[in-house]
């Protein structure tokens, strides 16, 4: 709110939401930004969360204030034509695509471990079945557990270009060494209840609308949980970009990198819900080096038969 009187004190003063969201877009919406109530610098990349969250706020409050009488000129111009939709681009920003980072197999488990210790299971629920069945952090917002005890997940992404509905997909547990079946308790913790999402997960879940703007607020809600939580402080210094969805990150690298019997790319694509040529983007660079340190040992190993 202070940001949003900040605007309306700007001369000339902005005449409609589109104005106002363009003025505020100019003094917020840059690589860094003097916050006076936070005492500091803030970062709103291009394309990142703090821009999209900035402007869902201040749609949100023009919104409510048109319901209170205000003009209807106040409301930001809604993206259901070519037009409108490339200004809000243009607003927001596209983001440069970071490299994929994971959360591998021994640094997982210590976090589970951790959760464990101070008392944090309905965290650690959370950040198990992300993990361990590599989901999407949204996706706990549409898991069922049918025939027993095998998971399925609903469809949380609005694809434009999708022909049809793809309905529930299996997930399968890609357990840790260390911790085997741990996929199938968790499963049991969460359909009996006995252990329960965090409220403000939960809470997130409720209000999701069934848009992928809804089942946004999940992950924000994850994210959160976990920016508090002293242990994952640590491993962000420790792993550079590491963010929540470095969990889900994590079963591609385990299933490519951390067995001597890795999984064939389309297994492991079916498994994360998405196409092969989703899944070589992102995780291209590890099935290569996988591929090359086999051949190599191959090789060796024929040299020594040879000799």
């Amino acid at each position: 709110m202070d940001r949003v009187l900040d605007i309306f004190k700007l001369k000339p003063r902005p005449i409609n939401g589109k104005v106002f969201m363009e003025r505020f877009a100019e003094k917020y919406f840059t690589e860094t930004y003097t916050d006076k109530t936070r005492k500091g610098k803030l970062r709103l990349p291009a394309g990142g969360q703090g821009r999209k969250r900035n402007y869902m706020d201040v749609s949100a409050f023009f919104k409510f204030a048109v319901s209170k009488g205000a003009p209807p000129r106040w409301l930001l111009p809604e993206p259901v034509n070519p037009d409108n939709k490339q200004w809000k681009k243009n607003l927001l920003g596209i983001t440069t695509k970071s490299k994929t980072v994971p959360l591998k197999g021994e640094e997982f488990e210590e976090l589970l471990e951790m959760l464990d210790n101070t008392g944090n299971q309905e965290l650690r629920l959370a950040v198990g079945l992300i993990g361990i069945f590599g989901l999407r952090p949204a996706e706990l917002g549409v898991l069922e557990v049918r025939d027993g005890n095998k998971l399925y997940v609903g469809e949380v992404k609005n694809n434009p270009n999708k022909t049809k509905e793809t309905g529930y997909q299996r997930a399968i547990a890609l357990d840790l060494p260390s911790l085997p079946n741990k996929g199938e308790r968790l499963l049991e913790l969460y359909k009996t209840g006995k252990v329960k999402l965090p409220f403000a997960i939960r809470q997130a879940i409720n209000k999701s609308d069934g848009s992928t703007q809804g089942y946004a607020r999940i992950g924000q809600a994850l994210r959160q949980l976990l920016d508090r939580h002293w242990y994952w402080k640590r491993l962000k210094k420790k792993i550079k970009g590491l963010v929540p969805y470095s969990l889900r990150h994590g079963y591609a690298w385990r299933s490519h990198m951390e067995s001597d019997s890795p999984q064939s790319i389309r297994a492991t694509a079916k498994l994360m819900r998405h196409e092969t040529t989703t899944h070589t983007t992102h995780y291209g660079s590890w099935i290569d080096e996988s591929e090359l340190e086999e051949s190599v040992a191959k090789f060796i190993q024929g040299q020594k038969a040879a000799a």
